[in-house]
């Protein structure tokens, strides 16, 4: 058995993975104005959310069929005889669906396709470990996709954002409850719920939610945190403070939410990934 793991764009997969280990990346795509642009391929991060800020709105589009079957066929012809692929939650995008399409279009090729039922890097960084532990100390695929499954539960991501206005005009959102928002200065706590994005809490103001965030994690009691923003980079440095004042032990690590994922939520996003 030859093997390769393929993954989304959303997932972030750490990128070290991809050059120590047989793993791949199929993108997502972001459209601003008719235009189309592949995440982490056609425009950096910084440029995107510069974008968001001038007040352009994007949209978000999943990959074709074609673009799984483009990368089957090749890992195919490089002789792997067996490939897993995670997907980003099938609830919140089509990837799943064209990543199963495409499966029926190739033969003489095991493949796995694993709906993660996430769509943030907690699980980008999870399929990380899994790609250690597959190809230097052997795991089966089974075993790869039974500690996905084991280990979802002790993961999750918890955010707010200040502007209502990406979520509204993506659809996460009513306008009403948008207006109604935004007039009563309410942020949203938005976490990953059985593969949904659901808007989980509400705080009057910023600080408030910032400090839910900070009270959720005392609670949780973390092993380790992912400090996840847009380009909200001064709200992020306060919440890594608020956080280190009260959980001083816990690993610290921060990183920038994809295009595909900030589309929705705007360029104000700030929050964590926590791993228990």
């Amino acid at each position: 058995m030859k093997l390769a793991i393929i993954a989304d764009s959303t997932l972030q997969v750490l990128p070290e993975t991809f050059t120590k280990y047989p793993v791949y990346e199929v993108a997502l795509s972001v459209i601003f104005d008719q235009t189309t642009y592949k995440e982490n391929i056609d425009m950096d991060l910084e440029t995107f959310y510069k974008r968001l800020e001038a007040g352009e709105f994007a949209t978000t589009s999943q990959p074709a069929p074609g673009d799984f079957l483009v990368v089957y066929e090749d890992l195919k012809a490089q002789g792997y005889t067996d490939i897993l692929v995670y997907s980003v939650s099938s609830k919140v995008s089509g990837t799943y669906n064209s990543a199963t399409q495409a499966k029926a279009m190739v033969t003489d090729v095991n493949i796995t396709i694993v709906d993660t039922q996430q769509a943030s890097p907690m699980a980008g960084e999870v399929i990380s470990y899994i790609a250690e532990q597959v190809f230097d100390h052997g795991w089966t695929i089974e075993q790869a996709i039974s500690y996905f499954e084991a280990d979802r539960d002790n993961h999750n991501i918890m955010v707010t954002v200040d502007n209502l206005e990406n979520l509204k005009r993506s659809g996460r959102m009513s306008s009403a409850q948008a207006l109604f928002g935004g007039l009563l200065n309410i942020k949203p706590i938005i976490e990953m719920r059985d593969g949904l994005v659901v808007a989980t809490h509400k705080q009057r103001t910023s600080k408030r939610a910032l400090q839910f965030i900070v009270d959720q994690m005392v609670e949780k009691q973390p092993k380790r945190l992912v400090i996840m923003h847009a380009l909200n980079s001064e709200k992020a440095t306060e919440l890594e403070t608020m956080l280190r004042a009260v959980l001083p032990n816990v690993e610290y690590t921060s990183r920038y939410l994809t295009p595909a994922i900030g589309a929705h939520s705007g360029p104000t996003v700030v929050g964590c990934v926590w791993f228990k």
